[in-house]
């Protein structure tokens, strides 16, 4: 079937933007979206562009929360457990950077927590044209 290999959480964005799409919505949804789109890129664009008044790259988190943990399943791969809520929250910090159209690329990093050191992710984010200096600045920085 359609959602074989699909988890739950891609399964609800799938039917969620299926729903947006429809024709009755269409106009509603895309007019207001494109919108924000627009606001967001001129937004970044103010801190990304090309002036030498503005930054290289921006370094920020990849997620708002740690990964979710892993747990071994009965076919031997891993099960994920993620509420729905907290995955949608973890988006924050990479829908400006895809609505806007900017590169950016995530790299490992840890949190010291204790005696332990948590896995996060860290976010290069550029201006637009910029992605061969953003890899080879997440090349130096992983």
């Amino acid at each position: 079937t359609r959602v074989l290999g699909f988890g739950d959480e891609v399964q609800r964005r799938v039917l969620a933007g299926t729903s947006v799409l429809s024709s009755d919505r269409f106009h509603t949804h895309y007019e207001a979206a494109a919108t924000v789109r627009a606001m967001v890129s001129r937004s970044m664009e103010g801190v990304l562009g090309s002036a030498g008044d503005r930054v290289d790259a921006l370094l920020v988190p990849t997620c708002v929360s740690f990964p979710p943990a892993v747990y071994p399943g009965s076919d031997g791969g891993g099960v994920v457990e993620v509420d729905a809520t907290q995955a949608f929250a973890n988006d924050l910090m990479t829908v400006p950077v895809s609505l806007g159209g900017f590169p950016s690329v995530s790299i490992p990093a840890s949190h010291e927590a204790g005696k332990s050191r948590e896995p996060i992710g860290m976010q290069l984010v550029g201006g637009r044209g910029a992605e061969d200096s953003l890899l080879k600045l997440a090349e130096v920085l992983s």
